[in-house]
């Protein structure tokens, strides 16, 4: 079951309680996503500066690196994916 205060609706965003736990966290992954692309200077070099432990690969959704917390039970992500030099970000709550 979904927690209800965590929603996901396609083209409208992720909605997650905004707490001492949650702020910090998505503020920290969205520093390390600016340093690596302030150092940058094109898609591979930003690629390689995101130093996230949490890697996977697949032809339909491209190159992925996460980070994640437990938030209230389920695994809240902030991810980067990478499709042929198409970078997006997302942030998603994975339910078992």
């Amino acid at each position: 079951m979904k927690d209800p205060t965590v929603e996901l609706k396609a083209g409208k965003g992720v909605r997650i309680p905004m707490t001492a736990e949650t702020l910090p966290f998505v503020t920290a992954a969205l520093r390390d996503i600016e340093l690596a692309w302030d150092s940058a200077e094109n898609v591979t070099q930003f690629w390689n500066l995101l130093d996230w432990p949490n890697t996977a690969e697949d032809a339909k959704y491209g190159d992925r690196k996460w980070v994640a917390i437990n938030l209230r039970g389920e695994e809240f992500r902030v991810t980067v994916a990478n499709k042929r030099g198409e970078l997006a970000l997302d942030f998603r709550s994975w339910w078992a």
